[in-house]
């Protein structure tokens, strides 16, 4: 989700705030660049050190903007914003949804990883919101620095608040994975490295310019399905707010 939370799919939808939590139809947005995930291994010796050169270096000293971190105020005025437009900043009881959940068949860890890294690569899910829904349970919480909120159903009411507003401001939305989706050895869970780009269609220019990592949290009682989505940016919260608002230079892109 950096600053106006928000996600679109046509059969699934989800509050992303990236922030601008922006959402494009899919036909009208461009595919996510996927570094090394899905493109062939090259077999040389010498493939392997131009394959890390492409690859980029995971910075682990990179202080990142979580929920807990982000003041209050940051905090109150993206709620209050999702709140103008008639979104749900705070999610749902699960009740009879949990029930649903129930009766779909469990899925693999594997088939999670996967599903994630098709939602950037085919996806754009980060501008579009278009996730794989089948592989998230119903009851999941949706968190980044700015929103934390219940219930896939909430995700998709405020995607479709979203959408319109994202749909005439946002241009050339981008995203991509800076690195393949990783699979933990204890396959508790997944975490994407990624990073998105776009122009808003405003008199400045401003440009959404975010990088982030998201941990996607299984649990083998839930069918081995999603049950926690942490979004994390390489950047404060307010720092993010604030590229709404700041005019385009040669350092935004």
């Amino acid at each position: 989700m950096p600053v106006l939370p928000a996600h679109h799919s046509n059969h699934s939808k989800i509050l992303t705030r990236r922030h601008v939590h922006a959402c494009v139809h899919p036909t009208r947005t461009r595919v996510c660049v996927c570094v090394n995930s899905l493109s062939p291994r090259r077999s040389s010796s010498s493939s392997s050190s131009s394959e890390e050169e492409e690859e980029e270096h995971v910075d682990d000293s990179v202080s990142l903007a979580q929920y807990d971190s982000t003041s209050p105020l940051t905090r109150f005025v993206v709620s209050a914003l999702t709140t103008a437009i008639g979104g749900d900043a705070h999610g749902d009881e699960v009740g009879l949804a949990q029930k649903e959940d129930d009766l779909r068949p469990p899925v693999s860890p594997q088939d999670v990883r996967n599903a994630i890294e098709r939602d950037f690569c085919e996806g754009n899910y980060l501008w579009t919101g278009d996730i794989s829904m089948d592989v998230y349970d119903k009851g999941c919480v949706f968190t980044d620095p700015t929103l934390s909120f219940t219930g896939t159903a909430a995700f998709q009411r405020n995607l479709e608040r979203l959408e319109p507003w994202i749909e005439k401001l946002v241009v050339d939305p981008r995203s991509e994975l800076r690195g393949p989706v990783v699979l933990d050895d204890s396959q508790a869970f997944c975490e994407a490295r990624w990073q998105m780009i776009g122009e808003l269609r405003l008199p400045w220019r401003p440009v959404v310019n975010v990088k982030g990592r998201t941990r996607y949290t299984l649990d083998t009682s839930k069918g081995g399905r999603i049950v926690r989505y942490d979004e994390n940016w390489e950047l404060k919260a307010s720092e993010a707010l604030m590229q709404l608002v700041t005019p385009t230079t040669k350092a935004s892109v």
